[in-house]
């Protein structure tokens, strides 16, 4: 809420991209609602219970909890030892190699698990077709594999969540046992940190 509050202040992305020109009363409403959900999330629970630790979890475990949950099912699918590969020397992947490459799957693509990830265990084909409702990535999966397959480009995937999240937890404990380098305290690299960086 914070970034995209001083981006609307700005008014561009980073500094950089200029963001569309909005009416005055789509900024009108776009500033009642965020102020709506501050005070939802911020003013209520404390007007209604006071300065107590019960209007402190109130105010602080909605947001602890979609924390959580966007940590789990975005960032194990991209921090993972396959995720940064980088192009040959003088050479560049095309944009969706990129992606393909930079991202992660998990589990078989089944309806439970892509309900429950709202997709985001398709993470390859969530980012290469954006638009695409995430109910039919289970059905494209095999597809986009095969494709990749037959281009010669790694398709990165996890039996399940727990064996991502377990990859993901390894390669943090890598790279916190290495210094900025990547070198270990004998002086080479870890072993994943390693893989990571090749």
């Amino acid at each position: 809420m914070f970034e995209s509050t001083e981006m609307l202040s700005r008014g561009s992305f980073l500094g950089r991209v200029p963001l569309v020109a909005l009416s005055r009363s789509d900024v009108a409403r776009l500033w009642l609602g965020r102020a709506l959900v501050a005070s939802v999330l911020w003013v209520a629970p404390f007007a209604l219970h006071g300065l107590t630790l019960k209007a402190l979890a109130f105010a602080t475990l909605p947001l602890f909890i979609h924390g959580a949950v966007y940590y789990v099912f975005s960032q194990v699918s991209h921090i993972q030892p396959p995720c940064f590969e980088e192009p040959p020397e003088g050479e560049r992947f095309e944009w969706a190699e990129m992606q393909v490459r930079h991202s992660l799957d998990w589990g078989n693509g089944g309806v439970v698990q892509t309900l429950a990830s709202i997709g985001l265990n398709s993470q390859v084909v969530h980012h290469v077709y954006p638009q695409i409702d995430p109910t039919h990535y289970g059905e494209l999966r095999p597809i986009f594999e095969q494709t990749c397959e037959e281009f010669g480009i790694p398709y990165h995937r996890q039996p399940s969540l727990w064996h991502a999240l377990r990859s993901h937890v390894s390669l943090l404990q890598d790279m916190n046992r290495t210094d900025v380098w990547g070198a270990s305290g004998d002086g080479a690299p870890a072993p994943q940190a390693a893989a990571a960086m090749a």
